[in-house]
């Protein structure tokens, strides 16, 4: 527990370093990290208070003796979280002032060579259809949000093997901090859904029209919200832009990951789960498609070079246990 603290304590106090140093962020954005955690941990409850509950009550009756240490560090992570979010959001929506956006052009074009000369969206929406639509905006904002937002609390309460525990919460630290912070401001792109605005007006006029066309106002409602954000400098719970790499996707590499070492058998679960939020990030025109490639191949390297040195460790234990060190 220590250690994720430090982790969720040096990102905080780092990015409002760089922001303040590099942004025109002030002081006073900063202190707003620990006065929207209480809101941000009220959500989670009130989100997903049946899940808890159902979750609660499995270690109460099958795993009596370890209820209260479990939730007491759920507790803690669940503030943890609640820090690390604000913090995540402020520094994602100042990333484009730091570098701005500039990569797209090379994206699309990658994207466009790595599919036989056709950009993804136009093969994803050859399944297009209001059910299709309408099941990839739930999936997409709703379902995904909590699981990633808060997983380091799920998994403590779900799973008392402390070593897998602790292997994805780095990758859920991977992801978020390396991914959506480091790697995306190295890259700095807004993706197919705002590519027009920004570069060349006309080279995704396909897509928007095909967005305007499904009929999905949540959908194009929250594009509209991040860019209208975006354009004028404003900051709000969830806001800010970025494409490459992936975020969504990282997030839902380590789920697959997670399902997949635990219970085997369900792999391709956790197959599916990565082509069908990959084939929506699309979709919906919030990403090109290497943006979702790059994401979980760094993931799957990153998720074994720690499988890697947990076997290590067990190799190397033994010999030193054996050894006459008296």
């Amino acid at each position: 527990m220590a250690r994720i603290t430090l982790i969720v304590l040096a990102y905080v106090f780092l990015s409002a370093t760089a922001l303040i140093s590099l942004t025109e962020a002030t002081a006073a954005t900063i202190f707003t990290i620990p006065e929207v955690a209480p809101v941000t941990m009220a959500y989670f409850a009130a989100s997903s208070w049946p899940a808890l509950a159902g979750i609660l009550l499995y270690i109460a009756v099958f795993r009596n003796a370890d209820l209260l240490p479990r939730v007491r560090q759920a507790v803690i992570l669940l503030m943890l979280c609640s820090l690390f979010f604000p913090a995540f959001t402020i520094t994602k929506t100042h990333l484009s002032a730091i570098v701005p956006f500039y990569a797209d052009p090379w994206l699309a074009e990658l994207d466009a060579a790595l599919h036989f000369g056709q950009d993804p969206w136009r093969l994803a929406h050859a399944l297009q259809g209001e059910a299709v639509t309408a099941f990839g905006v739930w999936l997409y904002h709703d379902l995904w949000l909590i699981p990633a937002m808060f997983m380091p609390v799920i998994l403590r309460l779900v799973d008392d093997d402390d070593a897998r525990v602790m292997r994805f919460i780095y990758l859920y630290f991977l992801t978020w901090i390396v991914l959506g912070n480091l790697v995306a401001l190295g890259l700095m792109s807004a993706g197919p859904v705002y590519y027009d605005r920004l570069f060349e007006a006309g080279r995704f006029a396909g897509l928007g029209q095909v967005l305007a066309e499904i009929d999905a106002p949540r959908l194009t409602g929250f594009q509209e919200f991040l860019w209208d954000n975006y354009a004028n400098g404003r900051q709000s719970a969830g806001s800010g832009i970025s494409a490459f790499p992936s975020v969504h996707i990282g997030m839902v590499t380590v789920w697959a990951l997670y399902i997949a070492e635990r219970f085997p058998r369900a792999t391709p679960l956790s197959v599916a789960l990565v082509v069908v939020y990959t084939f929506y990030s699309v979709y919906l025109g919030w990403h090109y498609a290497i943006d979702a490639y790059f994401s979980t191949l760094v993931l799957v390297l990153a998720w074994g070079a720690l499988r890697s040195l947990k076997g290590q460790e067990r190799t190397v234990a033994p010999l030193l246990q054996d050894q006459d060190i008296g």
